[in-house]
């Protein structure tokens, strides 16, 4: 996923082949649709444990992350926007 602060704080960018990889598809670097959905996700949980400020710097700006990040855990993230994209209709 992308840092937070910036523009597309929180992306999913990758399912990382796991089992939603087939369903929700991925990014084409390409630039071919086949649909896809995108989730971007942000504010910790209720009862999630605050940041630091140290932490906070640790998962920011325009850097990409594994979920498996401890701060990101930490953090316990939930989706915030869900966007769909559907596949470019094909011609005929």
């Amino acid at each position: 996923m992308s840092g937070y602060g910036w523009d597309y704080s929180g992306t999913v960018l990758s399912w990382d082949m796991g089992m939603l990889t087939h369903d929700l598809g991925q990014f084409d670097p390409q630039g071919v649709e086949h649909g896809r959905v995108i989730l971007r996700l942000n504010c910790g949980t209720a009862g999630a444990e605050p940041l630091t400020k140290e932490e906070d710097m640790q998962i920011s700006g325009d850097r990409d992350f594994s979920s498996n990040n401890p701060v990101l855990q930490k953090m316990n993230p939930c989706v915030s926007e869900m966007v769909w994209v559907f596949p470019e209709k094909t011609k005929n």
